[in-house]
Formats: C-alpha cells, structure tokens, sequence
C-alpha cells in the first residue's frame, strides 16, 4: 500500500509540474561492468554487506564529481583506479599545462590510458566551478546547484515458506510476515545532502510506516569554501589504513593484486544504507584544506546478548529481530564514542593522526574460549594512531601505527612500484598483537572481522604485456600467534593467486585463474603414547575458474565460466558451471538471465557466483551440494523521471529433502526468490 500511495503522489507531482529530466544511470552502463568484474574477482567469503558499502561509496562520487582543475591529492585519490603517483602527475600537468577542457585531454598525463579513463568518467566533471569557490550561501539556487531528489521503493520475498513461520511467537518463531521491504528518500546537490532509509527485513514485524527496525538518516553540508564535510545523523568514518578507523567498506586480497592494497581514505562520509549500527550516529566535521582537522561524536545503540550478573556480550552486526527472544535483545546497549583526526597534506602525500575515545552502558563479558581473552572486555576503550602516505620517485609508500588500551599494538606499512605503465608491484607487512582491540578497524587481514591476532607478509604483482594480455599474482604468507576461532593454539598458513587475462578483440575478453589457501586447523588425535592431543593439521581449498565474455553485438553480451574446486581434509570438489546472458531489448530495456549447475561433496567445498540484482543490493550467491540455479533480471527505464527492476530465482537441490535449518528451514528441495523495486528520480 505505501508503494501504491508513494508511486500516486510522485506521478501526481511529475504530471503537474510539467518535469522532465533526461540522465543517465548513476554509475553508467560501462562502469557497472566494471564494477561488477571487480566485485567478482574480490574473495568470495566477503560479506554481502561489504559490498553494499562499496557500491554506495561510489554513488557518493558519482553524485559529488570532482573536477581534475581544482581537485587535491586527498580528492583525486578517491577516483577508482588513480594511484598517488597519478594524482601527483594530474597537479604537475596542471601546473606547467594549463586545465583540462574534456576527459581525452587527461590522456596527456604520465599514467593514464584509456581503461583508467573509462574507469573515472562517470566520476569527473569539466564544468565550471567559480560558484563554487565562492560563498555558497550567497544565493539559495547556488546553494542547491546540481539538485536532485531521488526515491526508492523495493519489495523482495522467498516464496517457500521456513520453520519460523510455521511457529507460533510463543513457540520462538516469527512475528512478522516474509516480506523483506526497502524504501530510501534523497536529496542531494552540490553543496548539501539529505537522507532517510527504512527497511523492515523477512520475519520481522512492522506496525506502521514510523516503526522500522532498521533505519538511518542524515543532514550534510559539504564543499562550502574550508568547510569540507558536516554530517548530522548517520555517518561512516574511513582513516588512514584502516588500522584504528574505517567502517566504510573496503575490498580485501583479490585479483587486483596491487590496485586496493593501499587504502584510500574517505574521512567522513554520510550513511546511505539502513545498516546503522555498524556506523556512527550524531555529528562529524571536516574542515580545512591542507591542513584537515575533523572531529566527530556518535551516540548509538547496538544489539547484544544480556547475562544474569548485567554484562553483556560484545555487540553483533546485522542482528536480526524476528522473534521475541531477539526483539528482547533489541538494540539494548548504549554506545557513546568521541573521536578526532588531524591530516597534514604536502606534494609529496600526506601524514594524519587519529583517535578516540569509547564507552559502553554495560560492560563487555569475557568469553570462555581460549581466544575470548584477548577480545575487548570491560566498559571503556581508547585508542590512538599516526598515519602516511607518499611518494618519492616511481614508488609509494603508506602505513599506519596503531595501539588501543594501554598496550596493544599494531602496525601496517607497505610499499608500491611502478616500472613504467605496464608493471606495478607492492610489498605489505602488518603485526597485530594478541591485545589491540581495533573494535573500530577494518584493515588488510586474512581474518574477518577487526584486526587481531595476525602477522604476514603479503607480495602482489601485475604486469600488461600488451593491450591483449595481462597477467596478475599475489602470494600471502601470514600467521596468528594466539588463539583463534576454531584453534586454541598459535597457527599459520598461506595463500596465492594468478590470474591470466587474454583479449584478442575488443568484444572478447577470456581468463584463467588459479587460487590456493592453506590454513592450520586444529583437531584432536593421539601422541605416541596414547594420549589425547590437540594437533595442528593444514586444511586447504583450491580453485580453477576460466570465464570467457563475448561482446556479439551492441544488444548482446554472453559470458560463460567453469570453476573447479578441491579441499582437504577429506578430500572433497566443487563444480561450478554457469552461462550468462545479456541482452538489451530497446536502449531502455535490459534483460539479465543466467543458469547455473554446480555439484560439491559437502559444505567444505562450497562454490560462490556475484549475480546481477536489483539496484543497490549485492547478491554473492553461496552454492553447496547438487542443483541448479536459475535467474532472470529485467530493468526498464519507463520514463526520465521513473526505472524499475524485476528479479526471479530459484535454486533446485537435487540430494536434499530441506534447505538450511533452525528457524530458516524449509522443506522441500527449491528456493525461490521474486524481487521488484522502482526508482524515481527528479
């Protein structure tokens, strides 16, 4: 009904007012590509979450723009793609060239080619920008120059019904109805933001349209003369490495191999997305130019589990509230966190120090594993870090030291080459002690999660031997030197990475990648005498993937992949088959279908594949067992003001009489998935 009444009054409002916007799609059709090749090389055991993260920050770019005439290093390296090296030969061309009138003058720049061109146009703009070197409160239509207002609605469901609603409440199962719903409100121009996101996911209850579970919001000020970013509301925080502060997203290892090992910082950028709890919530400021001092205060509330003496757990991320024992558990732990930054930026990069100051309503219980002693306990947590980043000749360099509580400790620091346009190479080293409690981080790590309990050495190459072939490889040594989850003493292991990628035509893109892990894995055997031990024993998955893409014509694309996989112990594989196409049926209608087989021998050897979706949502589909799979996407532009997205799924068991189990089990061997979502754009 809400859908109903929101589609009447913007249709109402459009036919009256008389408007008509003609633009294109936020990312640009080329860059979706892009994105979504990206996103597929990316390691399959990321969350769906991160993802999301990643995508809504390039929204945010594509909706600012930068303009390369007047853009610092700290804006130019927010571009997809621009190294600190590019960034710095930018200003120089700048400086001794004279502005860049259109994208094809960029290409006189020391480093850019046309991929990287393709990769940043959706994100640059050329136009004039005098009003905004002026006050821009001067007049209130400078104020809202490059306004839109955008709205979305989305609807999705599983079809088979699960365990928890077959259950009564009383019984522990489901209050609400199955229906996952989304909406977002947006306004924004160039100087100001304006955001309200509600979603009510599958199970839980909504009453009316003032009660979503899941919610955010914000006010933003942005680009006004030395005040950089205002934020009132929801906000993320990204700094420095993301050793100390960074819940912004970030991409891991992945086949990239040397472009997202070194972070490139954000600062403060406002939440688009209804997952607020992993976020900060009140007020945040940047200001400044060279020199950026921001200062941010956030009062949230975040879910945890309760024990009897008043402690409680340390609080989850995505916790769902579908039942009364979890709307019980309900976002009932307050958080209160003060933080600040200093950034110092120079020709050659740029040098920050951050920190905060954290406390919780309830304190924080130790577990009883071996590993729980050195997670964060108790009511109050402080930290602090320094940061770098320059360049000096063909290489670059970047780092962090961090330490939280009175003596955990950890350290990042890296270093990159180029060898003309064709080779890069980077080499990264980080020491997280057993007792730093980045509760706030998100760095380079093997393991998910803050960064912990881990020490490595990490080598990624890549090297273009001509427009035709591209070879990338990186090799990961690292080690945890306490206690982790599933292993109560110190473990190891090692990972490594090639991928080949051949084109021979335009239209025709083929690669081969070859992935293999090996962790340590503790389990319980014998000692010479009989005696019950604790063992260390390696535990490895290793894949085979070789995809081919073929452009046909201008309305049709195919793409087809096989993906072998082994682990062990016990010896197990995974088969992954899957042809996708892409057809575009009018230059407003886009038609995405794809049928995939796979066949695992357990759990172990599961298989994933990125699939397209609707708008803004991130599918990374997990595939375990014998089956198929089949999709299909339909987007349509209706009008300039008005998009719809159209998604079915089904996914056929072959060896299973129930899918998942507790609550989310449902019996029978398929499940289906119908997705609608509609945008409209003023």
């Amino acid at each position: 009904m809400s859908f109903l009444l929101l589609f009447l009054y913007f249709f109402q409002t459009v036919t009256a007012a008389g408007l008509a916007v003609s633009e294109t799609d936020t990312l640009g059709s080329r860059f979706r590509s892009d994105l979504e090749h990206f996103i597929e090389m990316a390691d399959p055991d990321l969350d769906e979450s991160v993802y999301l993260q990643i995508l809504e920050l390039f929204e945010q770019l594509s909706e600012e723009k930068i303009n390369p005439n007047q853009a610092g290093i700290h804006q130019l390296l927010e571009l997809p793609g621009v190294t600190l090296r590019d960034a710095q030969n930018l200003i120089q061309e700048r400086e001794k060239n004279g502005t860049f009138h259109s994208l094809s003058d960029l290409l006189r720049i020391d480093g850019f080619n046309e991929r990287k061109l393709t990769l940043i146009a959706p994100f640059i703009t050329f136009e004039s920008a005098l009003s905004k070197r002026n006050n821009p409160f001067s007049t209130l239509n400078r104020f809202l120059e490059n306004g839109r207002f955008e709205a979305y609605s989305r609807y999705r469901q599983t079809l088979e019904q699960m365990e928890g609603y077959r259950r009564q409440a009383e019984e522990g199962g489901f209050i609400g109805s199955p229906v996952n719903y989304y909406q977002r409100f947006r306004y924004s121009s160039s100087h100001l933001s304006m955001n309200l996101t509600q979603a009510k996911r599958a199970g839980e209850p909504l009453p009316d349209l003032t009660q979503f579970d899941s919610a955010s919001w914000h006010v933003a000020l942005r680009n006004t003369g030395n005040l950089r970013m205002a934020v009132l509301g929801n906000y993320s925080v990204s700094f420095g490495q993301g050793l100390l502060l960074w819940n912004g997203g970030s991409f891991g290892k992945n086949m990239q191999t040397t472009g997202s090992i070194s972070k490139n910082e954000r600062g403060i950028q406002p939440l688009n997305s209804a997952n607020a709890e992993a976020a900060f919530r009140g007020i945040a400021l940047t200001a400044g130019k060279r020199l950026q001092v921001t200062g941010f205060y956030s009062s949230n509330n975040r879910t945890s589990v309760m024990h009897d003496d008043g402690s409680v757990n340390f609080p989850r991320e995505g916790s769902y509230y579908r039942t009364v024992r979890e709307r019980q558990q309900m976002k009932d732990l307050g958080q209160e966190t003060f933080g600040g930054r200093v950034r110092l930026e120079s020709r050659v990069g740029y040098w920050g120090v951050s920190a905060f100051l954290n406390r919780f309503e309830r304190p924080i219980a130790q577990g009883q594993r071996p590993y729980h002693r050195f997670l964060f306990q108790g009511r109050n947590l402080s930290g602090f870090s320094t940061d770098y980043r320059f360049q000096a000749g063909p290489a670059h360099f970047f780092g962090e030291i961090a330490q939280t509580g009175r003596s955990g400790r950890a350290f990042l620091g890296g270093a990159g080459f180029s060898a003309g346009n064709s080779t890069d190479l980077i080499l990264l080293y980080r020491n997280y002690q057993t007792g730093y409690q980045g509760i706030f981080g998100s760095s380079f790590s093997e393991q998910s999660g803050y960064p912990r309990n881990e020490s490595g050495i990490y080598f990624g190459f890549s090297h273009r031997f001509s427009n035709r072939v591209l070879i990338r490889a990186f090799r990961d040594q690292f080690s945890f030197p306490g206690p982790r989850f599933q292993s109560d003493q110190p473990s190891a292991g090692s990972e490594w990475l090639l991928l080949t990628e051949y084109r021979p035509r335009r239209d025709l893109t083929i690669y081969a990648l070859m992935r293999f892990k090996t962790r340590e894995q503790e389990t319980t055997g014998q000692d010479p005498f009989g005696r019950e031990v604790r063992l260390l024993i390696p535990v490895s998955r290793n894949s085979m993937r070789i995809q081919a893409e073929k452009q046909i014509n201008r309305e049709i694309r195919i793409r087809s992949r096989i993906e072998i996989l082994r682990s062990s112990p016990p010896n197990e594989t995974g088969y992954l088959l899957f042809q996708d196409l892409r057809v575009q049926l009018r230059p407003n209608i886009r038609l995405d279908a794809r049928v995939t087989l796979f066949d695992t021998d357990s759990f172990s050897s599961r298989v994933f594949q990125f699939e397209n979706d609707l708008l803004y949502v991130m599918t990374n589909m997990m595939l375990h067992g014998q089956g198929q799979r089949i999709y299909l996407l339909l987007y349509a532009s209706l009008f300039s003001w008005a998009d719809i997205w159209i998604k079915a799924a089904t996914t056929l068991y072959e060896n299973r009489t129930a899918i998942s189990s507790g609550l989310s089990e449902i019996h029978g061997n398929r499940k289906s998935d119908i997705g609608f979502q509609v945008r409209f754009r003023f």
